[in-house]
């Protein structure tokens, strides 16, 4: 598939550091000929939000939010069937 061609990627990033935020955001510009839509929360309640109404090809998920953990919040994503 040319890179004309190629789907862009969505990423959805809970994390509440802004600078690492941004470190990726700058790593994912920088990383070849795949175009990514990356977009942010800092909670996994809003995480929550997004996942529920729209869809990400790629997770991140900071380990530790300010809402509880991240695998806590992973965990309640697979049992309700999103993400």
């Amino acid at each position: 598939m040319s890179s004309s061609m190629k789907r862009i990627m969505r990423i959805l990033v809970a994390e509440e550091d802004r600078d690492f935020v941004e470190m990726i955001k700058t790593s994912l510009l920088h990383a070849g000929d795949q175009q990514y839509q990356v977009e942010t929360v800092s909670s996994g309640a809003d995480c929550l939000q997004k996942l529920r109404g729209e869809k990400f090809d790629i997770l991140l998920l900071d380990h530790s939010l300010p809402d509880g953990e991240g695998l806590e919040w992973l965990k309640r994503f697979n049992k309700m069937g999103i993400g």
